[in-house]
């Protein structure tokens, strides 16, 4: 008999790669992921440090270094040193990053309804109870 949880692990991960599938596949994104995830982190926590950030994604700080700098380049972040410690660099999103961010959730939120719609009424709150339980559960 296979293994329930693997087999848990294994559809979750398909349905995820379908879900990204249909996010991106009308048009190409505005943003990659991890930019779109760091522009959200960034939008939460205004003046995040470049290690907050490395650690959120628990990912080495010279990766986020890298990315940042992408983002920078493009106007939607802005590298602000901190006044006590200026080794210490803090980061904010410019205006155009908040109407770029704002684009592209708006976007994947709209794909990803489309995307669930597919689902009936009652598969959607079975659904939503079990991601909350989840959530509940691994959050604790």
């Amino acid at each position: 008999m296979k293994d329930i949880t693997l087999e848990l692990v294994e559809t979750i991960f398909k349905v995820s790669q379908l879900m990204k599938k249909e996010v991106i596949s009308d048009d190409k994104p505005t943003l990659s992921a991890p930019q779109f995830y760091t522009l959200m982190l960034v939008n939460r926590r205004e003046n995040i440090s470049m290690t907050e950030i490395a650690n959120d994604f628990h990912i080495e700080l010279p990766s986020v270094t890298s990315m940042v700098a992408k983002l920078c380049n493009l106007g939607l972040v802005k590298r602000i040193e901190d006044a006590n410690d200026r080794r210490l660099v803090r980061l904010m999103l410019t205006k155009k990053g908040k109407m770029v961010l704002k684009k592209a959730a708006d976007q994947r939120k709209n794909k990803l309804k489309n995307c669930l719609s597919r689902l009936s009424d009652e598969d959607k709150l079975k659904l939503l109870s079990i991601v909350k339980s989840l959530q509940n559960k691994n959050e604790n």
